[in-house]
């Protein structure tokens, strides 16, 4: 079985990057190891991923055979790793949590829904690349694709970046549904407004 690492993405809670990390370690996913992209609370026992959330920085940082982003906003679901981590080991290079295939659902507020949908289509509008979620932070890597996805750079485009490189590298991408939850049903969430965020 693969070593599964988790790198939680800012904004992040005390309570949720507790509750992130016994949910990515003891939970279905069983994560080998679990780290920090960017800022955590300060007293965070977590390792730490220098120089961003790209593809050479997340080699760098993880061991895993698989290394999976997950945002700490409280609206992903850590239960849906394994489904993300069960496309790699069917043959993907890279699975990507989408809201907008069949079976998956946005339960945001609808303000909320529709501008991430806008932003979805202006950012496919610019690059072509073959995933209908396509600014989806949540997401699973092989170690293999992550080396060949390395000149993806770093910074906030790097997720569009990482599919554009993917499809002119002819690496397998997918799209596994998911559910992104309001975030007012998650008690962890409330606490953002405190959080640390990924400056």
């Amino acid at each position: 079985m693969a070593a599964v690492s988790v790198v939680l993405v800012p904004p992040l809670t005390r309570r949720r990057l507790t509750g992130l990390v016994a949910a990515a370690t003891l939970g279905p996913a069983k994560a080998a190891e679990v780290l920090v992209a960017g800022r955590a609370p300060p007293e965070a026992v977590v390792a730490r991923v220098a120089g961003g959330l790209g593809p050479r920085a997340l080699a760098e940082a993880a061991t895993g055979d698989v290394v999976v982003t997950l945002p700490g906003d409280g609206r992903h679901d850590p239960r849906f790793i394994p489904a993300l981590v069960e496309a790699l080991r069917d043959g993907a290079a890279v699975a990507v949590a989408s809201r907008y295939v069949a079976d998956g659902r946005d339960d945001s507020p609808p303000a909320r829904r529709l501008a991430a949908r806008a932003v979805n289509v202006a950012a496919t509008a610019f690059y072509p690349l073959g995933v209908a979620d396509a600014t989806s932070g949540f997401r699973a890597y092989s170690r293999e694709a992550l080396a060949f996805l390395r000149d993806a750079g770093e910074g906030p485009a790097s997720n569009l970046r990482v599919l554009a490189l993917a499809r002119r590298r002819r690496l397998r991408v997918v799209e596994v549904p998911v559910v992104v939850r309001n975030p007012s049903a998650d008690p962890m969430a409330r606490e953002t407004r405190g959080a640390v965020s990924n400056a």
